[in-house]
C-alpha cells in the first residue's frame, strides 16, 4: 500500500514540477519515486502473492485433512452401528429359533407322554384282545382246543379261517385300530364287514362298552376301510 501511494506521488509531482512548475531537480525526484515504488512493488508483492497462495494451500490441506479425519470417523461410527445391528438381529432370530424349537419340543413330549398314557391305560385291555385273536387264530389252524389249550391233535375250524388275515387289534379308547395282512383285500366285502363286526365285539366285551367303537381297518400305512362317518355298524372298503 505505502509503495502504492509513492507511485502516485511521484507521478503527481513528476506531472506538477513538468506542466505548472517545472523544476528539473523537483521532477527527478518524483521520476525516482515512481521507478523505486515499481522496484517495491515488483519485489515484495510477489511474495505476499505467494505467501497468500501458501496459506491458503495450507488451509485447504488442513481443512482436507479435517474433512477426511470426519469421514473416516463417520464411516467406522456407521459401520459399528451396522454391525451392532447384525448382531442384535441374528441374536433374536436364534433366540426365535430356540424358542420355536423348545415349544415344538415341549409338545412332542407332552403327545408321547399322552399317547403313553393312553397305551398304558388300555395295556390291559388291549393285552387280553390278543388273547383273543390269538385263540381264534389257534382255532382257524386247529392248534388249540376248544378250551384254549394248545393241541397238536386239532382239527382246522373253518368258521375262524379269516382270522389269519388279522395282525392285530388295538384299542385307544375311543377308536380301534386293526392290522391285516395285504391278503384281507381278497375277502367278499360280508366277510370283511363280519371281520370287522367280530373285531368290534371283542373290544366291546373285554372292555365292557355298551356301544360299538369305529374300527379303522390298515396294511401298514395303507388304509383298506373301515366304519362309516356317522354309524360304527355300517362299514365302508377302499
Amino acid at each position: 500500500m505505502l509503495a502504492s501511494l509513492v507511485f502516485i506521488a511521484g507521478c503527481v509531482g513528476t506531472w506538477y514540477f513538468i506542466k505548472k512548475r517545472p523544476n528539473k531537480k523537483n521532477r527527478n525526484i518524483s521520476i525516482g519515486l515512481i521507478v523505486l515504488s515499481l522496484l517495491i512493488i515488483g519485489v515484495f508483492s510477489p511474495n505476499d502473492e505467494t505467501d497468500k497462495d501458501s496459506k491458503d494451500a495450507n488451509s485447504a490441506a488442513e481443512q482436507n485433512t479435517k474433512e477426511s479425519s470426519l469421514s473416516s470417523s463417520e464411516i467406522q461410527e456407521s459401520k459399528s452401528k451396522e454391525e451392532a445391528e447384525e448382531k442384535l438381529r441374528i441374536e433374536q432370530s436364534q433366540s426365535r429359533e430356540a424358542e420355536q424349537q423348545r415349544v415344538k419340543e415341549s409338545k412332542e413330549a407332552e403327545k408321547a407322554a399322552k399317547k403313553q398314557e393312553e397305551e398304558q391305560k388300555y395295556a390291559e385291555t388291549n393285552a387280553l384282545i390278543d388273547q383273543d385273536l390269538k385263540l381264534n387264530q389257534g382255532w382257524a389252524m386247529g392248534t388249540i382246543d376248544r378250551n384254549g389249550n394248545p393241541t397238536s391233535a386239532g382239527t382246522p375250524n373253518p368258521d375262524y379261517t379269516n382270522w389269519m388275515y388279522v395282525q392285530s387289534i388295538k384299542y385307544d379308547g375311543s377308536d380301534i385300530d386293526m392290522q391285516v395282512t395285504a391278503d384281507f383285500q381278497t375277502l367278499s366285502e360280508s366277510d370283511k364287514d363280519s371281520l370287522a363286526s367280530s373285531a368290534q365285539g371283542i373290544v366291546m366285551s373285554n372292555e365292557a362298552l355298551d356301544t360299538r367303537p369305529h374300527i379303522y381297518v390298515y396294511n401298514g400305512e395303507n388304509s383298506y376301510g373301515g366304519s362309516r362317518i356317522l354309524s360304527a355298524n355300517e362299514f365302508k372298503w377302499n
